[in-house]
């Protein structure tokens, strides 16, 4: 099945190669979306196939076909992506003991490809505007999925896997929270979905900001409000919460945007949510049930046994401070024995203080630096806007990772990043009058 799969794989690469604009758009639709479900459409023993490997394949293809145009090195100059690749190469280090088939054949090509494709496929605002509307729609189909998972049989995650060659018989576990059903959503796990729509969420409301028609304004921006209420994350809310503030702020005393436009936007997301609560009721029901489980005392406890864990790691930590203990995996279901752990806790028990100060480091630099870009001079203002409305997908999407180790939605943002970034180096290019 190996030699199938390559043989697939190459077919893919000279897709990429050959037709590189429709093969590259096809991935950037396709890969954020399916990567999720972790579809496998052939088994093998190393070389499976998997929309990862596809979208692997298409990124090298369209590199080499671009390689003369796409000035790669501007990647480089950028802070944010020399710190994720070297926080990257960290966590490739620590894992060689364990990890290193995992780390050759899926971390590094979804890094790789996820730097790379949106940067080289970005070429005028119409095409990063494109990819908005891309995110856009997978949150509306995610969303969807949520709802017909959550008031029907239909369970997409599980769907992926018995479509598997490989399926294995899953031990189900029904999750219920306040008394009502916990839908799981492409992602398999109701946190990582929330985490998911909570990064994709600030993308919904520039497409609404920017939509002619009245539907189009409250749909998708309903339909997340309800996927977040039937996921009932704690962790996803607040980072949705923190989101929409920094949002609001940053438009506020953004040069393009009034305070008039930054008003209707709050307006049109409270008059969402109004609807959502009251017109849907089991969905108001589930909210207002949710609230009374944030003031539980089982809510309490479950907040205490997560906090419980932080002196356990500490202590860890202190018994080897610098070297770590092996790779992220490793340490969060060997050392810690857990599921529910933060991310920093992971990295400075995997790599030390160093690996710990790399997250931080590239943590702060993913929104600072969409902020930065949004206040250049060569930066009209419905781009500023634009890039505001980013950053603030960003803070949604790294907010929860301080909750839990839940990272399935980082390519979809390191796609949105790279793709910024070259749409930055467009418009600069442009306005120095280059061609």
């Amino acid at each position: 099945m190996d030699a199938i799969s390559i043989i697939i794989q190459l077919s893919f690469f000279f897709w990429g190669y050959i037709n590189p604009k429709k093969a590259g758009w096809a991935m950037l639709f396709l890969f954020p979306l399916l990567y999720p479900a972790n579809f496998v459409i052939i088994p093998a023993d190393i070389l499976l196939l998997n929309i990862d490997r596809v979208a692997f394949a298409v990124a090298i293809g369209i590199h080499l076909r671009y390689k003369e145009k796409i000035k790669i090195k501007y990647l480089f100059k950028d802070s944010f992506i020399v710190t994720f690749i070297l926080f990257s190469l960290f966590i490739v280090l620590v894992s060689l003991d364990d990890r290193l088939i995992n780390i050759l054949f899926s971390y590094l090509p979804n890094i790789y490809l996820s730097l790379i494709l949106g940067f080289t496929l970005i070429k005028s605002q119409k095409d990063i505007e494109r990819l908005l509307k891309i995110f856009m729609s997978h949150a509306a189909l995610f969303s969807t999925f949520i709802i017909l998972e959550s008031f029907t049989d239909l369970n997409i995650n599980i769907l992926a896997r018995e479509l598997n060659p490989n399926f294995y018989e899953l031990n189900y576990k029904l999750d219920l929270r306040s008394g009502y059903f916990r839908a799981s959503g492409f992602d398999g796990n109701a946190v990582q979905t929330a985490y998911r729509l909570s990064f994709l969420f600030p993308l919904v409301l520039w497409f609404t900001t920017n939509s002619r028609k009245n539907l189009l304004k409250i749909l998708p921006i309903s339909l997340v409000l309800i996927s977040f209420i039937l996921l009932q994350s704690r962790a996803g809310f607040i980072g949705l919460f923190i989101a929409i503030i920094f949002l609001l702020l940053q438009l506020a005393k953004t040069k393009s945007v009034n305070i008039i436009r930054t008003f209707k936007l709050l307006l049109i997301f409270i008059i969402a949510g109004l609807i959502v609560l009251f017109f849907i009721p089991t969905v108001g029901q589930i909210f207002f049930s949710f609230l009374d489980y944030l003031q539980s005392g089982q809510s309490y406890q479950q907040v205490e046994m997560k906090t419980d864990r932080i002196p356990q790691a500490i202590s860890y930590f202190f018994q080897n401070p610098f070297a770590g203990y092996g790779s992220p995996q490793f340490v969060y279901y060997k050392v810690m024995m857990t599921d529910d752990i933060p991310s920093p806790l992971i990295y400075l028990l995997s790599g030390g203080i160093l690996l710990l100060l790399l997250f931080l480091l590239w943590v702060i630099l993913m929104p600072l630096n969409m902020l930065q870009i949004s206040k250049k001079k060569i930066i009209n203002s419905r781009e500023s806007e634009m890039f505001v409305f980013i950053a603030a997908a960003f803070i949604g999407g790294l907010i929860p990772l301080f909750s839990n180790w839940q990272e399935r939605h980082i390519p979809a943002m390191l796609i949105l990043f790279s793709a910024s970034l070259k749409y930055f180096y467009v418009r600069k290019s442009l306005s120095q009058g280059d061609n």
